[in-house]
């Protein structure tokens, strides 16, 4: 059997089931090896949190390891380990699971998946996957149990993002789901923006509007004028779609009262000579009514022509 084939079974194999856990027992925390906890890094709030569940209810759960030669991986409870280990504990309740290579990095992920796994985290994964372990886009699919698609749009983002911004996402400095639009920007001005959103701490929505609106501004000194003042930037995009959306709905009444009027007309033979007369009036009076509100709404700073 080739190299490929066995690491093909081997990605099979793990992808199917879960090895039944061994009984739980006591490991020291420094037989801990943490070379998988750079897919899973847990930020400092979260490590915070957890030792104080710790303090107050104790370990409630075991940690998951592999056991390795001369040590045990580590493969789920980093925040515990961390926070168990700021406490002074010398140990912690665990499980070891039979694995292998791939499934353990995969692991990682899919034991954590229903709660805190971040697009970003996937990404650094199935980009270690393909680009070191040598996986294709479809082993990857086959150990996550997901579609190729999935894997090639995670794949795209990272590989699109400078590492700098990975780490602030990873380390939780900006939202960790804005990824995606930050890849958008050339890579080379990636920083600038990141340093702006992180000193006007913007949030995820916000995020999203500052980029929209630095990729569709061509001139440079616009750009350069948006990434000093990020939140004046927004405040003015929101209010001109405010503008806009108002002009755009006077004129959607207008259009739909001259094709209830065109309606009208062609529908003349079936309304009394009265009724038609009084109908026209009244639409006339909407429209004019329509057409009065523009000046207002230039006054009142709503709409600018």
């Amino acid at each position: 059997m080739s190299s490929k084939e066995k690491k093909f079974e081997l990605i099979e194999r793990g992808s199917t089931r879960m090895s039944t856990p061994e009984k739980l027992f006591q490991i020291k925390l420094n037989q801990v090896s943490l070379a998988l906890e750079r897919l899973h890094r847990p930020s400092s709030k979260r490590i915070e949190k957890m030792e104080k569940s710790l303090k107050s209810q104790g370990q409630i759960s075991p940690v998951t390891v592999h056991q390795r030669t001369n040590e045990y991986m580590l493969i789920d409870g980093f925040k515990r380990y961390r926070a168990a280990k700021n406490l002074g504990w010398k140990s912690l309740n665990a499980v070891d699971i039979e694995t292998n290579e791939y499934q353990a990095k995969a692991l990682v992920y899919l034991i954590n998946q229903s709660s805190n796994f971040s697009m970003i985290q996937e990404a650094v994964l199935i980009k270690e996957l393909v680009d070191q372990d040598g996986l294709t886009q479809k082993e990857a699919g086959i150990l996550f149990g997901r579609h190729k698609s999935w894997i090639s749009r995670r794949l795209d983002m990272i590989r699109h993002l400078q590492s700098e911004v990975v780490e602030s996402l990873l380390m939780e400095l900006i939202p960790p789901g804005v990824g995606p639009t930050l890849a958008r920007i050339a890579p080379c001005n990636q920083g600038d923006i990141v340093a702006a959103i992180q000193k006007a701490q913007l949030t995820a929505g916000e995020i999203n509007l500052l980029v929209d609106l630095y990729c569709k501004t061509s001139d440079p000194g616009m750009k350069k004028s948006i990434i000093q003042k990020p939140k004046e930037s927004i405040s003015i995009l929101k209010q001109a779609s405010k503008k806009f959306s108002w002009f755009k709905k006077i004129q959607i009444m207008r259009s739909n009262m001259e094709k209830f009027e065109q309606q009208m007309f062609n529908k003349r033979q079936l309304i009394s000579e009265k009724g038609f007369e009084m109908i026209s009036l009244r639409v006339s009076e909407i429209k004019s009514k329509l057409i009065e509100i523009l000046p207002i709404m230039q006054k009142e700073g709503i709409w600018e022509d």
